[in-house]
């Protein structure tokens, strides 16, 4: 039931240290702490020297790489795009970007990259981060009743609901619909914990966690589940996933089409569902924990650091395609609008 599992990355090759100068586009205020979290998170590790992979460059002369910690409020990247930065170094200029529909000018990582996106050279699949660092510790083994679990905006997606109809019967099902995205977008900690015990009790009596594509094609609950030692069942047809992990062994995956046939497939895989879930946590803590994610995003951007002319001319063909879908051609009619 897997499919297009990359080969995992072994970051213990030997490299150069990245000289790396960190940017993003967000104002500094309040009124942002979760758009900002990416850029605080990586300043943090940035400063405590926590990969020896990655120098801090103190200006964008003396880096070799500049990160983008965000693509910035505006649509099609405007916002990083209109830096000054960017204008001034854009060879050297690459972007972590976890919104949902990202329009991938900017080489970079992705967290919800699509199969139509990928681009060898310029972009792949990336990561998303909580509000709260370590918010999910690995959650205890007592033979958990339920069979699996979700919980999530329903209306984010008809795969989800779609899920919900057919797998009800099988585990439980939360739809948190109007809660997370006013949770996390204001920084409310008292509905973010909320939020997160609810997620930490139903870990408690899963084993596997569902972990369908919603608005975007990647999910944040991903990660989250791997943090908890719980097996994801990742549901998303066209998601590019971060290289690194062996996802096989971690994970489960399955076409949104044969969904039917997963209650079948996760009571013939329960006995491997503890033993999976430990993986999943080890690859969290290898390659995206606070203290190795940036160890792992140097690693991958050094591999876009010199693209080929094929893999330019394949950059720019991609994203006249994605002009044409019907998303996009909306919003730039509606920017047109309100030039």
């Amino acid at each position: 039931m897997e499919i297009n599992h990359p080969v995992t990355t072994d970051l213990r090759q030997a490299k150069p240290p990245l000289k790396l100068h960190l940017l993003t586009t967000w104002p500094d205020s309040s009124e942002f702490p979760w758009h900002r979290k990416p850029y605080a998170s990586l300043r943090k590790s940035l400063a405590a020297g926590a990969a020896a992979s990655v120098i801090f460059a103190p200006s964008p002369e003396e880096a070799e790489v500049i990160l983008f910690a965000d693509p910035g409020p505006a649509l099609f990247q405007k916002s990083l795009r209109a830096h000054p930065v960017f204008k001034r170094f854009r060879e050297k200029c690459f972007v972590l970007d976890s919104s949902d529909q990202p329009f991938p000018w900017v080489p970079g990582l992705y967290a919800s990259l699509e199969k139509a996106m990928l681009v060898n050279g310029r972009t792949r699949g990336g990561l998303f981060f909580h509000y709260t660092d370590d918010i999910f510790a690995g959650e205890p083994w007592n033979d958990p009743p339920l069979l699996c679990s979700f919980a999530g905006s329903i209306g984010h997606h008809p795969i989800r609901q779609a899920m919900q109809n057919q797998l009800a019967a099988h585990g439980t099902m939360i739809d948190t619909s109007g809660q997370v995205g006013p949770a996390f977008t204001t920084g409310d900690r008292r509905a973010i914990s909320g939020l997160r015990n609810q997620m930490i009790r139903l870990s408690q009596q899963s084993r596997f966690i569902l972990c369908p594509r919603g608005m975007g094609a990647g999910s944040i609950r991903l990660f989250e589940v791997m943090q908890m030692a719980r097996c994801p069942v990742i549901i998303s047809d066209d998601w590019v996933p971060p290289q690194g992990p062996d996802w096989t062994s971690c994970s489960v995956r399955i076409r949104e089409d044969r969904m039917a046939e997963l209650p079948a497939l996760l009571r013939q895989l329960s006995p491997q569902a503890q033993a999976m879930g430990l993986k999943a946590r080890e690859a969290y803590d290898a390659f995206f924990a606070p203290d190795t994610r940036l160890r792992w995003i140097a690693s991958e951007l050094a591999d876009l650091q010199r693209p080929s002319r094929t893999a330019r001319l394949r950059h720019s063909l991609m994203l006249l395609r994605l002009l044409t879908r019907p998303y996009f051609v909306r919003m730039r009619l509606r920017s047109f609008r309100h030039a």
